[in-house]
């Protein structure tokens, strides 16, 4: 027993040499994550992640050797045991202080279970630097399986119950979001204005991502400015906070005033001659 626990503190130290690279990727991810090119980012790297992530977990999982945990089994299920406290000690306390009671203290803890891509990483350079062996490698992705089985059941059943945030009045009640709905005699014209909407909100510099590739759900996004684009049938929905109403419904009045002079241009022009002027020159000699 005493000779995997100086192995482990070899992996912590391990870690802190050779993990700047990914502790640094993290962090990146972590600074960007609030910005308002974070969905630009995603959107773009989508097809890299779904590329990327099942090669890392085949590596990781071609990298256990499961003859080798037998002999440090019994370690690897006290590691696991001590890890999961860990993660509830270490994320639901600091909830606590963060306006939720012991059930929504629970709840974080329990989301946070299965959260062991860090880990992983860090086992595996920790291995192919020798600084571990595959039994204690092994331990590692233990603890990250059992994590991550039992996680979903707790999650459930700690949701069971009350609300997990301590209520504060703070006198200001927060208003709903806003709806702005505009509808139209039929799907193709709503199709229309939808794409002209995005197409405003770009020339405003907005970041305007697709959130939902089956349905046409638009994010628009600046600086703390947030609203939400939808098309139902005829109809197009945008959604923005309160605060951020006016500032929106100046963006689609343009808009709208640009589509009635585009709509009233289509009315005056001759049907026929359309047809025509684009059919004409075929019958020529």
């Amino acid at each position: 027993m005493c000779q995997p626990r100086r192995s482990v503190v070899r992996v912590q130290v391990g870690g802190g040499t050779i993990e700047w690279d990914s502790i640094g990727a993290y962090v990146a991810g972590l600074s960007l994550s609030g910005t308002d090119v974070a969905q630009e980012i995603r959107e773009r790297l989508h097809g890299l992640y779904e590329f990327m992530v099942p090669i890392f977990f085949c590596v990781m999982g071609m990298m256990v050797d499961f003859s080798a945990i037998g002999g440090v089994f019994v370690f690897g299920l006290i590691f696991s045991v001590s890890a999961i406290v860990g993660k509830y000690l270490g994320c639901g306390i600091p909830s606590l202080f963060c306006g939720f009671n012991v059930r929504g203290a629970f709840r974080v803890g329990s989301g946070m279970l299965p959260r062991g891509e860090v880990t992983l990483i860090i086992a595996g350079i920790a291995l192919s630097a020798g600084v571990i062996g595959r039994d204690l490698f092994g331990v590692a992705v233990l603890t990250l399986l059992i994590a991550t089985i039992i996680a979903p059941p707790l999650l459930v059943k700690s949701f069971d119950g009350g609300p997990g945030y301590r209520k504060k009045d703070t006198g200001k009640p927060q208003l709903p979001p806003t709806r702005i709905v505009l509808s139209f005699p039929s799907f193709p014209t709503a199709d229309l204005v939808r794409s002209r909407i995005t197409k405003a909100f770009r020339a405003e510099e907005f970041f305007v991502n697709r959130v939902d590739r089956d349905n046409p759900i638009y994010q628009m996004r600046k600086d703390t400015i947030v609203a939400t684009c939808e098309q139902v049938g005829s109809d197009v929905i945008v959604t923005t906070d309160a605060a951020n109403e006016r500032y929106i419904r100046l963006i689609l009045s343009e808009e709208v005033v640009a589509l009635k002079d585009l709509f009233d241009g289509l009315e005056k022009t001759q049907r026929d001659a359309i047809g025509g002027d684009l059919l004409g020159g075929f019958f020529d000699e």
